[in-house]
């Protein structure tokens, strides 16, 4: 059902609601509960009027690592976010990259507009990525997320015997790596950068699920773009700034990122008893020789 409250704020005094159907979607997010598809009839002003929305129930971390960081305002996981993100002012909305219109958040719901569109490729997206946070700089905000890969590997341990032995040496000095990020230009970063949240709609690319907004390294949402679809995008992402940051800083914030979050997550498929698919690995693999020529760079 549609809250009168929020009915009243889209069309205050004019409105009557009719009927509501609700179609439950499929979620995988962490701070997600439940999602739904709404499909309400009001009656505004004596006309009938559609209304097409998105409802996501956010809740704590009810298991896993990172469950104690449910009220850390600065970590990835704090699981009230995404309202904070919305009314900050702080998110995509140009042509190039925009994120769903914000209706508002009754209790622990969150509505946003529904959008229709098709999904998008992936050099599209770290194009769109690229010219959003060309001109970006991280705003001083006490409720963003911190760097999301650090915080995860810090509660992260893996049995490196199961790993390909390059592998293994990669994630023995992890520690290096992340010492190169901190060097880094950090950006304002969606987090969550899977293919999946970018849709193509009428008036451009949108991007979802803006819970895990934070800082990190600049190239690092293109590298999740990449990991999504086992390609890569990094020439895209650059063509995108524009010359905004040195292409050699960017593609080792790509890089790092691609190395140290793929190779935990292959270690997880194994241990899960899972296969690691091949393009993942070969993709993997040649991250992995990228990062040792950019290290070599004097």
């Amino acid at each position: 059902m549609l809250p009168p409250e929020l009915v009243a704020s889209l069309y205050p005094g004019r409105a009557a609601l009719i009927a509501c159907e609700e179609t439950p979607i499929p979620t995988l997010g962490a701070a997600t509960g439940a999602v739904h598809r709404l499909r309400a009839t009001l009656d505004v002003a004596g006309e009938r009027n559609e209304l097409r929305l998105i409802r996501k129930r956010l809740r704590p971390l009810t298991s896993g690592r990172h469950i104690a960081a449910n009220s850390d305002r600065s970590h990835w996981a704090y699981w009230r976010r995404e309202p904070l993100a919305y009314e900050s002012g702080l998110l995509p909305d140009g042509p190039d990259l925009s994120a769903p219109r914000y209706i508002g958040t009754i209790d622990h719901d969150l509505y946003t507009e529904e959008i229709v569109g098709v999904g998008v490729a992936a050099v599209d997206a770290a194009l769109a990525l690229g010219r959003w946070q060309r001109g970006l700089r991280l705003p001083g905000r006490s409720w963003l997320a911190g760097h999301q890969l650090a915080q995860r590997l810090a509660v992260t341990t893996i049995d490196t015997t199961s790993l390909d032995p390059a592998w293994r040496a990669v994630w023995e000095d992890r520690w290096r790596y992340l010492d190169a990020l901190d060097r880094l230009p950090y950006v304002l970063s969606h987090g969550d950068s899977q293919i999946g949240n970018f849709l193509s709609a009428e008036d451009g690319i949108v991007l979802c699920d803006w819970g895990t907004l934070g800082g990190a390294p600049v190239g690092a949402d293109a590298a999740h773009v990449a990991l999504s679809v086992s390609s890569d995008v990094l020439d895209d992402y650059v063509r995108g700034l524009r010359g905004a940051v040195d292409a050699a800083t960017v593609a080792l914030g790509y890089t790092v990122t691609i190395v140290l979050t793929g190779i935990s997550r292959a270690h997880w498929h194994v241990a899960a008893g899972h296969d690691y698919p091949a393009s993942a690995r070969v993709f993997l693999d040649a991250a992995i020789t990228r990062l040792t020529g950019l290290l070599s760079r004097p």
